[in-house]
């Protein structure tokens, strides 16, 4: 009697073990599945601003002064002009909404970066490197 209560022990926990670490494993997969997908997210949403951005800049021969402005309903009062000044914005050029909301980064769950003037640049807040190493500054 004593060896089979000995060997139901045994078994029992060989069993465990060998579900804990299938258990694990698939923790792991799912995290590196969310992560892989906010980063496809973050890529779809920098494009979608971008494009929102330099839609803008095509309209309005300006610069959104912020983010903001992108999702407004009327035409905001100023803009960005290549020196980094604010211009009066003509009403008349303007064809926005551009966006109905300004999406969060999906990473760090943050407003996304946004330099107005030469260059329209907007970045992630994110710092360091995606799951596949690329750096989030070069998204």
């Amino acid at each position: 009697m004593r060896t089979l209560r000995g060997y139901a022990l045994v078994n029992m926990i060989i069993s465990l073990g060998v579900s804990a670490l299938l258990v694990g494993g698939a923790v792991v997969g799912v995290r590196r599945h969310g992560a892989s997908a906010r980063e496809d997210e973050l890529r779809r949403d920098l494009t979608t601003v971008r494009t929102a951005v330099t839609q803008f800049r095509e309209d309005t021969g300006l610069w959104p002064s912020s983010l903001a402005d992108l999702a407004v309903k009327s035409a905001p009062a100023n803009g960005i002009n290549n020196l980094g000044n604010s211009v009066a914005l003509d009403s008349r050029t303007w064809r926005g909404p551009y966006l109905s909301v300004i999406p969060s980064d999906p990473i760090t769950r943050s407003t996304f970066g946004y330099v107005a003037g030469p260059t329209g640049w907007v970045s992630s807040a994110a710092t360091g490197n995606d799951s596949r190493g690329v750096a989030y500054l070069n998204y």
